[in-house]
């Protein structure tokens, strides 16, 4: 991957986000204008309207009729003041008209009116026939056409049809501007901090969700060349934080195992090695008549007990190999544990009579069935069996112990001898490691068999550990479940 590809993700997701945050602030503001457009509309309407009603109930009260015969001087002045007064306050203009239209009295704002359509431009004692027609349909707003200026028309009839009518005129948007203008200064002000603000929020996250990332990345290229020293930084619980300890995990493992590989390949080669560098010696020996005649029994029976031993590691690695690639499937059947170890200690007569070791506890042992491969646990039980005959001293003892709990059925195996230190009982159960390999008694030991059972325990859904001190003892500890799940009978 290129250097400027791994920058990229943090480039991309940062412009997203950035250009996620612009278009919402300009989207908020776009729909602010409009809404409160839409809000000032409605409101000058009302507006408008009510003052309309006022100056109707006004003119009620005055008496004040379409007919300007009815009306006094005094009248008329006093409720163009009352127009004027409302008309200042609001904006807008307002016109007193006989049912024909005719203008009776109109607000001092009628020099702005006869700008417009509102007033008939040729006699200017008229409302416009736009305006006259909205008379039909009194107590209603009406938009003016003029699109240069948009105009509420509202017109309220009065106590008789012969009462004539006030009209209304004002621009729906007039001062809209301004108070927008004022109302953007404070919402961008606003939304210029909310903006600087999230821009270091996105910043950051998408810092911190990437970094990780990117940081895995060159770790991958790192791993990918065999250098597993380091690892990721966790922070927090997030999902992101949990992906790291995978990661670390994975690493660890990916380093276990190419420790373990590459630990396999030494012990492999040495294992090989040394018991074919001793026949090939052998061999040479009798065949180039280095090795007497009389002496030939007794170096054949040397290679014959290496080739035994090759013959050994091969069929433990073959049964490792099928095992964890799936193919050493076991069939469960029910089987006695007790039984088995009992045939297995008497295999062993011989060895341990020799070094006069005591049987402990195969007086004792009970029937105990479970669910297993025969043949598997079969080499588990021998190769634990084998182990405490080779490391019980002379005069030792070897105890034995099964029994069930629950659901399970527990084995014991403990026998006396040197023990094992701690920090070689955590390894024991690795593969090819061999128990203090400088001063081991058993120098045929493949270090295969303990890996081995500990496999084929797992696989039958069990569990072993291993306990000892030092001069004294050393146990092995297996659990198997009575029945398995889709276990064969």
């Amino acid at each position: 991957m290129k250097k400027s590809d791994s920058g990229s993700l943090f480039s991309r997701y940062f412009f997203i986000s950035f250009l996620t945050v612009f278009v919402s602030c300009v989207i908020l503001i776009v729909l602010f204008v409009s809404f409160f457009a839409n809000y000032w509309a409605n409101q000058t309407i009302t507006i408008l309207e009510r003052n309309l009603g006022t100056l109707s109930v006004k003119s009620e009260q005055m008496n004040l009729r379409s007919d300007s015969s009815h009306n006094t001087e005094k009248q008329k002045a006093d409720f163009k003041d009352y127009m004027n007064v409302i008309s200042d306050a609001t904006s807008a203009e307002f016109f007193f008209c006989d049912n024909d239209g005719n203008i009776i009295l109109q607000s001092d704002r009628h020099k702005f009116s006869r700008s417009h359509i509102d007033i008939d431009k040729r006699t200017y004692q008229k409302i416009s026939e736009d305006t006259y027609y909205a008379v039909s349909m009194p107590g209603k707003s009406k938009l003016g056409e003029d699109k240069n200026l948009i105009r509420s028309i509202v017109v309220i009839k009065q106590r008789s049809e012969n009462d004539g009518y006030i009209v209304g005129v004002r621009s729906i948007y007039r001062g809209l501007s301004d108070t927008i203008v004022s109302f953007l200064k404070i919402l961008l002000l606003a939304e210029t901090i909310t903006f600087l603000l999230s821009i270091i929020i996105v910043y950051s996250m998408t810092y911190n969700l990437t970094m990780p990332i990117l940081q895995m990345t060159k770790l991958t290229q790192q791993y990918a060349r065999g250098d597993f020293s380091q690892r990721l930084e966790v922070k927090g619980s997030n999902e992101i934080s949990i992906l790291s300890e995978n990661f670390n995990e994975m690493a660890s493992s990916l380093s276990n195992m190419e420790s373990s590989m590459s630990s396999f390949v030494a012990n492999i080669s040495h294992e090989l090695k040394t018991p074919m560098t001793s026949i090939s010696g052998y061999i040479d020996g009798i065949l180039d008549g280095t090795i007497p005649e009389k002496d030939r029994n007794k170096y054949l029976n040397k290679v014959s007990r290496e080739v035994k031993r090759l013959a050994k590691l091969s069929v433990a690695m073959l049964q490792l190999s099928k095992i964890q690639s799936g193919e050493g499937e076991p069939i469960f059947t029910r089987m006695d544990l007790s039984k088995t170890t009992v045939q297995i200690l008497f295999s062993f007569e011989d060895l341990i009579n020799q070094k006069n070791i005591d049987v402990i506890g195969l007086d004792k042992l009970n029937p105990e069935f479970v669910e297993a491969d025969e043949r598997f646990i079969y080499q588990v039980i021998y190769n634990l069996v084998d182990n405490a005959v080779k490391f019980t001293n002379v005069g030792g003892y070897i105890e034995t112990k099964i029994y069930s709990q629950n659901d399970n059925v527990y084995f014991i195996l403990k026998n006396s001898g040197d023990g094992i230190d701690g920090y070689e009982l955590t390894r024991i159960f690795e593969r090819f490691y061999k128990v203090d390999k400088s001063r081991s008694k058993d120098i045929r030991s493949s270090g295969l068999g303990l890996n081995l059972v500990k496999t084929i325990i797992e696989m039958h859904n069990g569990k072993i550990h291993a306990a000892s001190k030092l001069g004294e003892y050393t146990q092995f500890k297996f659990f198997l479940p009575k029945k398995q799940d889709g276990g064969k009978k």
